[in-house]
């Protein structure tokens, strides 16, 4: 495991940063074997394979009409588009919402 002592520069090897960038230890997670409740890899599909429909909403009179229909659910997911996996370089260029499968 790396070694955090404070004012030394951190290695991006092994550590997991958060949104602003301070080195925070990376999180061991242990697979589990797979299970009946989970799907087995066969079943998984890839996106080339589900039908998807997806929306631009450019204009304001599209971004007030998301406004609406995202204040009438309880539950939304929601993802940046940005030009860098890495915060500190990264520009937003885009937000993604979905309600349903399939549709964003």
């Amino acid at each position: 495991m790396a070694n955090f002592e404070a004012g030394k520069p951190q290695s991006k090897v092994g550590v997991q940063q958060d949104l602003f960038a301070s080195a925070a230890p990376a999180i061991e997670t242990k697979v589990e074997s797979h299970d009946e409740t989970s799907p087995s890899p066969k079943s998984l599909k890839t996106i080339s394979e589900v039908a998807v429909k997806y929306h631009l909403v450019q204009s304001q009179k599209e971004i007030d009409e998301l406004i609406g229909l995202l204040e009438k659910v309880s539950t939304i997911c929601f993802d940046t588009e940005t030009t860098n996996i890495d915060a500190n370089l990264a520009e937003l260029v885009g937000l993604a919402f979905a309600i349903e499968p399939g549709e964003a």
